[in-house]
């Protein structure tokens, strides 16, 4: 019976770590979508002239191409070296 009890318990305890990771990894997905959604709107609402949008184009193009190139390709990893 106390054996059946530390199972339960350990098995609670593993749910709760596995929960909680879940969490906070989502918790970063959040928060990179929130800010690649405040860089887009803002710039959005700022680029009105041609030359500014064309640099700014130009500017995340070569970031990106950056971030690509520092992942090793790994398009997560890049994403995440982007966004922030």
């Amino acid at each position: 019976m106390a054996e059946l009890q530390q199972i339960h318990r350990l098995f609670e305890e593993k749910e709760k770590s596995i929960k909680e990771e879940i969490l906070r990894e989502v918790e970063k997905v959040a928060e990179r979508e929130m800010k690649l959604f405040e860089f887009e709107l803002f710039y959005s609402l700022l680029l009105q002239n041609k030359e500014t949008a064309k640099w700014v184009r130009d500017k995340r193009q070569k970031d990106w191409k950056k971030a690509l190139e520092d992942a090793h390709g790994d398009i997560e990893k890049a994403i995440t070296t982007f966004a922030s």
